[in-house]
C-alpha cells in the first residue's frame, strides 16, 4: 500500500509494479500476486485523479471518464 494507495505516482506505481514482477518470479504467479499486479498496472495507466484515488503527478480529471479493461493478456504491456 506504499506504493499504490490513495495517494500515487507513475514513480511509485512502476516501483511497485516492477516488485510484484520480482515477486512473481521468485515464487510463482499466485492468485495474490496477480490481482496486485493487475491494479498497480491499471493505476499506472490512469493518468488522471478520479474518485478516491489521486495521482499526485496527475491531480486533474480527465476531460471525460471512459472504461477501459486491464486483463492478464494484455497487463505486462502496460509497463
Amino acid at each position: 500500500s506504499e506504493h499504490v494507495g490513495v495517494v500515487r505516482n507513475a514513480a511509485g506505481l512502476s516501483h511497485a509494479c516492477a516488485h510484484i514482477e520480482g515477486a512473481i518470479r521468485a515464487h510463482g504467479a499466485a492468485n495474490a500476486f496477480i490481482a496486485a499486479q493487475l491494479i498497480a498496472q491499471a493505476a499506472l495507466a490512469r493518468e488522471e485523479s478520479r474518485g478516491a484515488h489521486f495521482r499526485s503527478d496527475f491531480p486533474a480529471l480527465g476531460p471525460v471518464a471512459r472504461r477501459t479493461f486491464l486483463t492478464g493478456a494484455n497487463a505486462g504491456a502496460q509497463n
